[in-house]
């Protein structure tokens, strides 16, 4: 399972976060984002192969305003992977 928390930030204060859980093996990242973005009521950004890498890389990954074909409010938006200790 992959749990991912999303939020959007203006003025590094979060307006909306949103965590969903999907099952790795069965989405690929655009439907991971389409999902989260839907869950917002945000429009899907573009995506690049930046951002699928910082995610495998790094678990997170950050969508500047820039990356977006609509305006947006807010500054970035923010996918983290939130790693379960059992």
């Amino acid at each position: 399972m992959l749990k991912i928390l999303a939020k959007t930030m203006k003025l590094e204060k979060i307006i909306k976060s949103v965590t969903m859980e999907f099952d790795e093996y069965e989405v690929t990242f655009y439907e991971i984002t389409k999902s989260l973005c839907e869950k917002l009521d945000e429009p899907t950004p573009v995506l690049l192969t930046k951002h699928v890498l910082d995610f495998k890389r790094f678990n997170f990954c950050t969508f500047k305003a820039e990356d977006f074909v609509e305006n947006v409010h807010f500054d970035k938006m923010i996918f983290r992977h939130i790693i379960d200790k059992e």
